[in-house]
């Protein structure tokens, strides 16, 4: 470059420079793109995990728990009756049946939960107030249905007149049994309970299959003095939370 005149080899350096200058622009934009894609998004939706509880529904003077009792010409329904039992008999010579609504506090759980599995237990009454040989199980065909209750009600204005509407969809039926004092212990009600959640909970009507006389399945509830032979209800559920 000795002979190159002075104001050529500025013009080839400045044309380098700006050469290497774009050059570099391109590679750092480049790598910033590459960079900025690697990254991730704010507003990505963490993963989620499932876990499992247990809750035990076993309330003492249970409020949502009521003894309906009649005829088209009687009514004995009691809120604060120490059992509650599926029956049927004769008063003054007049068939008489004897029902049960019973609801647990299940509007408690959390929200979004997924029921996985519920059991009922209800306890046979030591002691029992109707039927009439003293046994809590009588009769020939003493088998029960559970159904869920679709109306409101209120234990203060209840009446066998006024009794709440239930529906046949997955009622549960509980065979008969020849056993003076068999309870119930975790029966599957499951899909009742799943149904309840899904709707309003009215809670379930206990009543005989067939409403015959001499027929009863008497138990304890939750206003009876032993506290261990409350009506229960256990339930296992799942519910998403952040990981």
């Amino acid at each position: 470059l000795k002979n190159t005149p002075k104001h050529l080899t500025m013009k080839v350096l400045l044309k380098s420079l700006l050469l290497v200058t774009l050059l570099s622009q391109f590679i750092f934009s480049t790598c910033e793109k590459e960079t900025v894609a690697e990254q991730p998004e704010e507003d990505i939706i963490k993963d989620s995990v499932t876990i499992s509880d247990t809750v035990v529904l076993n309330p003492h003077h249970n409020p949502g728990e009521v003894h309906i009792f009649g005829n088209p010409y009687l009514d004995q329904t009691y809120p604060d009756a120490v059992e509650i039992l599926g029956g049927a008999g004769t008063y003054d010579g007049v068939l008489t049946t004897i029902r049960a609504v019973l609801k647990f506090g299940q509007d408690t759980l959390p929200q979004d939960v997924e029921v996985q599995s519920a059991k009922l237990t209800l306890y046979s009454n030591p002691t029992p107030l109707n039927g009439n040989n003293g046994n809590a199980n009588i009769g020939n065909d003493n088998s029960l249905l559970i159904q869920r209750v679709t109306s409101s009600w209120d234990t203060a204005t209840i009446k066998w007149a006024n009794q709440p509407a239930t529906t046949t969809e997955n009622e549960i039926t509980v065979p008969h049994t020849n056993v003076p004092f068999e309870d119930i212990i975790d029966l599957d009600v499951t899909q009742l309970v799943k149904d309840i959640q899904s709707n309003i909970n009215y809670g379930v009507l206990i009543r005989l299959k067939n409403e015959e006389p001499y027929n009863f399945r008497i138990f304890c509830s939750s206003k009876y003095e032993d506290e261990t032979k409350h009506p229960k209800l256990e339930i296992i559920y799942t519910k998403k939370v952040p990981a």
